[in-house]
């Protein structure tokens, strides 16, 4: 799983769409959004494993849960 933002992408899409100044603003709301997604899917691939009576959470746990999130976040 990724560590950390793909930060050089993440710079030219933002630099394209938004001013100067609000570049900080835009990169720590981005980084927020980041970190509350991956903390819903690591609780839903969590949530699978525990139904499947799994004590490790596997690949498809994981899999399952992101079709579920990704599903209700599109916009």
């Amino acid at each position: 799983m990724l560590t950390k933002l793909p930060t050089a992408n993440l710079k030219k899409v933002v630099k394209q769409r938004f001013d100067d100044a609000s570049l900080p603003k835009t990169h720590a709301m981005t980084w927020l959004n980041y970190q509350l997604f991956l903390q819903k899917l690591a609780k839903a691939a969590a949530d699978n494993a525990r139904e499947d009576k799994s004590a490790v959470i596997r690949a498809q746990h994981v899999r399952s849960a992101a079709k579920t999130i990704l599903g209700s976040n599109k916009g």
